[in-house]
Parts: structure tokens; sequence; C-alpha cells
């Protein structure tokens, strides 16, 4: 472990994750765990929050920035992988959906230093959206053992306010590309039928386009189909094109049956839908998701599917408002763009013509 005297907190170079549990336990969990720093700075800087007295830095832990593939076809990063790592690799090429998000995370010069843990770590990092969607898992070290947990629970607990995490974050495991795992399952199986019937133009009617007030501007409009019709869409609305954090932004991922799930056009669909910007921690939009797959399976119609997914959406979400702009701004913006991916995604409008 190597230990350095500065003229601002204690900084403690742990060389394995026990030795910085060991570390951090040690300072009453006080010891802030910290890779590249990018976020946190700028939180000290503006006064959001206080310097801590210990800084752990995890990036000599071998191990902890590598990124590769694993026998079930999974990709596993870990922590301290940083984001340009990440869009580079060549193991990630399978993920367009992160990829897309992480390239509009600050400057080429942040991504360099920040990285994917910290930016999942912050609760609020505009990558998680983009995982939610693709259903990632978080690996914790607890100081006995390596755990997983899904993403989705975890900032769930984070919505609750769960007490300030102690354990390490290792890494995040995303599932092989190509299913529905961590679906609402079979369009056929969800409720509500009739929720999309008649509400064709919801989806463009309310909200997001309509209130320029906040000087809002769609930062990002990306999407695009791979192979067996699945596909994925990113939207990101800052408060100028790029270098900005996310006012809103919604992640998208969908497609027909899932390998060895049910087969037949809409009957067998998949989605998965997340929303977040702002200081309140994403959330997967599971009503949404349900609420479009029944309209989809009860009329065959991307238009019905995505105004039951705006309606769903704006009763849904629950966002967080600040000085920029009020949830209720944040809240539309929403139902708007998760909307326009279920309408882009089914009707082959997102990416690739057909």
């Amino acid at each position: 472990m190597s230990l350095k005297e500065t003229a601002g907190p204690l900084l403690l170079q742990p060389a394995t994750l026990e030795e910085a549990w060991r570390l951090r336990s040690r300072h009453g969990f006080a010891a802030l765990p910290v890779a590249g720093g990018t976020l946190l700075r700028t939180q000290w800087e503006n006064g959001v929050l206080a310097p801590p007295s210990v800084l752990l830095d995890l990036r000599r832990i071998g191990g902890l920035a590598d990124i590769g593939p694993q026998p079930d076809g999974s990709l596993r990063i870990g922590s301290q992988a940083t984001l340009s790592a990440v869009l580079k690799a060549p193991a990630s090429a399978g993920w367009p959906l992160l990829r897309e998000a992480l390239r509009m995370i600050a400057a080429p010069g942040v991504r360099n230093l920040g990285t994917l843990g910290g930016n999942i770590a912050s609760a609020v990092g505009d990558s998680l959206p983009a995982l939610l969607a693709l259903d990632a898992e978080l690996e914790w070290y607890d100081g006995a053992s390596l755990a997983g947990q899904s993403l989705e629970a975890w900032l769930e607990e984070r919505r609750a306010g769960a007490a300030p995490e102690r354990r390490l974050l290792a890494a995040v495991t995303l599932p092989a590309p190509g299913g529905a795992a961590g679906a609402d399952g079979a369009a056929g199986g969800a409720g509500g039928a009739g929720e999309g019937s008649g509400r064709a133009s919801a989806a463009s009617g309310n909200g997001a386009g309509a209130g320029g007030a906040e000087g809002a501007c769609a930062a990002d409009f990306s999407g695009g189909h791979a192979s067996g019709g699945r596909w994925h869409a990113w939207r990101k609305i800052g408060r100028r094109e790029s270098f900005t954090p996310a006012l809103v932004c919604v992640a998208a991922a969908g497609g027909p049956a899932a390998p060895g799930g049910a087969t037949g056009g809409a009957s067998g669909a998949w989605l998965r839908l997340a929303a977040g910007g702002g200081s309140a921690p994403p959330q997967r939009l599971r009503l949404a998701e349900r609420a479009a797959l029944a309209a989809l399976a009860a009329s065959g119609d991307a238009a019905r599917a995505a105004a039951a997914a705006f309606e769903a959406a704006l009763a849904e979400y629950a966002p967080a408002g600040d000085a920029f702009v009020d949830a209720d701004y944040r809240r539309r913006c929403a139902a708007n763009l998760a909307a326009a991916a279920v309408w882009e995604g089914w009707t082959a409008r997102g990416g690739e013509r057909r």
C-alpha cells in the first residue's frame, strides 16, 4: 500500500480489493473511493460536496480496469475502466447502446480520466439509463467476497434513500446481446391491452418539443437495428449540444421474441425503457414497457404502442427538479422520448431503414 501526504486529503493507494476494504473500514468508511475523480472534483468546486479527509485511490488494484467477454457471451467491465477505454474496446462492439451513451458524456479529456465505475457510483451518471436498458448487473466487494446485484435494484435503493454505499464496486456485467433478459416479458402477457387505443397523437403533442422556455436542446438522437429485428435508441437533452450533463436522457432496447421464447411478431416482442437526468437516480420504466407491449400485441400498431408508452411514462417517471428545469418538464421530456423510441424502434426509423 502506498500512502501519500498532500496539502489536501490523505491519499491511500491499496494494491488489492482486500486492502482497500481494510483501509476504508479502518477510517470508519470515511475514506472516499476514487479513480478519475472528474465528477467529484466538480462537486467539490461547486460546493455540492465537501472534500473528504481521506481518498482511497483504486487505480493500482489489478484487474479492475479489464474489459472482456465471458464464456456465457456477457461482457464484464472492471469498475476502473475509463469511459474512453470502454468506447474503444473491441469487446464492447456488441453493445452499441452503451457506446452511444458514453460518447455523449462530457469531453474527450474527461472520458480519458473518468471511469465507468465512477459514473455508476454517482447514482446519477448519464451511462445509467443505457445500462438499465441493457439489464446490467453490478459486482460488489463487501470485505469477504464478490456478489452480484442488478443495477435496477441498487438504483431503487438509492431512490429510496438507502444509507451511503460501503461496498466497493468491482465490475459491471452486461448480458449477451440478442436476448430479452430482464425485459417485462412478451407483449401477449402484458396487461391493459387497450391503453394505447385512440391516443396516437399523444407522443408528439404534449411536452418536450413545445416548451422551450428552459432553453434545452436535443444533444443526441441515435439508434439502430441489429440482426433479428432487435433495436436500440438513445436520447439525450441538454442545455447545449454536447459536453453537458443531461437534463433528460432515455435509453430503449427492444425486438421480437428472445431466443427460446415466444414467436410470431408483436405477441412475442420485448422492450426495456429507462430514463434519467438531473439529481435523481435513473429508473426503469416498467409500466411504460408493459403498456407499450400490450398495445402492440392488441393492435400491431407502433403508433399506438408509442402513445401507450407516453401515457404510462408520464405517470410513472419521478424525476427531481433543480435550478435549470422543474420535475414536470423532465417527466414530459422523458415520456416524449420514450414514445419516440418505441415508435421508431418498431418502424425501423431510429437507424438503418428497411
